[in-house]
């Protein structure tokens, strides 16, 4: 028994491409929009992802003021080869002693379950914390973003659970190297 779609074919520039090559066949109001830098991190999160750094550390463990976010899937061909580049950021990032005390690093896993979690896990492909959103409740409350997605947010001051993106990146990270600098830039400067 053979599941899904027949003959499907891939834009070989992905989602954004065929919008880039065919403005006319989606209304721009209707085309997914990527909270950007200025923006509130969506406060309408489903209720999972609401307090995410907190649920995502556990009670124990100090919230930072400043949280990226990354957001992937094990459906998407693209996330997969991009996950050792995230994987580098967060071994970056603990390494770096400023930035460990300021900040911290998490992910969702749009459309995965707690088990395709677990086997990331288990084969080393992720080493800092994932949530999974297994019906894609966060993917759609983020306007359905081109995956994956990379986000630096700093935690509004007197507000618990709201965010200020500050950097957000779609689809592939060009120049790994520059985007953290960015980072750190970002995050020791304020």
């Amino acid at each position: 028994m053979r599941l899904g779609y027949h003959d499907v074919r891939r834009y070989p520039a992905g989602w954004q491409g065929w919008l880039a090559a065919h403005p006319d066949a989606l209304p721009p109001e209707a085309r997914p929009r990527l909270p950007g830098p200025g923006d509130t991190f969506p406060a309408e999160l489903p209720e999972p992802f609401l307090d995410i750094d907190r649920r995502i550390l556990g009670p124990g463990l100090e919230q930072a003021d400043f949280l990226l976010l990354e957001l992937h899937s094990s459906l998407c061909g693209c996330c997969q080869e991009e996950l050792p580049v995230y994987q580098d950021l967060h071994a970056r990032i603990t390494a770096d002693l400023e930035l460990t005390q300021r900040l911290r690093m998490a992910g969702i896993a749009a459309y995965d379950t707690r088990r395709d979690l677990a086997k990331a896990r288990r084969t080393g492909q992720v080493g800092y914390p994932l949530l999974p959103d297994e019906r894609g409740e966060a993917f759609a409350a983020l306007g359905r973003p081109e995956l994956p997605v990379i986000m630096l947010l700093r935690r509004k001051e007197g507000i618990g659970r709201d965010y200020q993106v500050l950097l957000s990146h779609q689809g592939r990270l060009p120049k790994p190297d520059v985007f953290f600098e960015e980072v750190r830039r970002a995050v020791l400067s304020r």
